[in-house]
C-alpha cells in the first residue's frame, strides 16, 4: 500500500475515510517518470513494458478526462474513485510524479474538499503530459531494440 504525506486516517471507525493535512506535498520531489518501475514489477521484458505502458497512456487520458469533468461538476466522490484508479497505474508504471498528484486527489475527494480537488485536478494536465513525454521518448528506445 502507497503512503504519502497528504493522507492519514480520518477515523478509527472508518480507515477508508481521509482528510488533506495542512501542509502542501512538494510534488517536484517526485521524479516525473521512474523508467526501472515496470523491469522491478514484470521483469526486463520490453514488449510486455511496451504493451502496458501504451496501455497506461491511452487509460490515463480517459482518466484524466472523468477527473476533469468530476472536479467541473463538484463530484468528490467520483473524482477520487478514478483518482485512486489513476494513482495506482501511474505508480506502477513509474509515473511517480503524477501518481502522488493523484492520491492528493484522491484524498481531497474523499474529504470532500471541491476546492482542493479544483486546484488539484487544474494541474493533473500538466503531469500527465510531462509523464506522457518521457514515456513516449522511453517506447521509441524500446521500438530499436532487437
Amino acid at each position: 500500500e502507497w503512503v504519502s504525506d497528504c493522507a492519514e486516517s480520518a477515523s478509527s471507525e472508518r480507515v477508508e475515510e481521509v482528510q488533506a493535512l495542512p501542509g502542501p506535498v512538494d510534488l517536484h520531489a517526485f521524479p516525473i517518470w521512474n523508467p526501472n518501475a515496470l523491469t522491478e514489477l514484470v521483469g526486463n521484458n520490453p514488449g510486455v513494458h511496451q504493451r502496458l505502458l501504451e496501455k497506461f497512456l491511452v487509460n490515463a487520458e480517459r482518466q484524466l478526462a472523468a477527473i476533469a469533468a468530476a472536479a467541473d461538476s463538484d463530484e468528490c466522490t467520483a473524482l477520487a474513485d478514478v483518482a485512486h484508479t489513476l494513482k495506482s497505474a501511474a505508480r506502477s508504471v513509474g509515473a511517480l510524479r503524477l501518481g502522488e498528484r493523484s492520491q492528493c486527489l484522491e484524498t481531497a475527494g474523499r474529504a470532500g474538499d471541491t476546492q482542493q480537488c479544483r486546484a488539484l485536478a487544474a494541474g493533473l494536465a500538466g503531469e500527465l503530459a510531462a509523464a506522457t513525454g518521457a514515456i513516449q521518448e522511453h517506447l521509441k528506445s524500446l521500438a530499436v531494440l532487437p
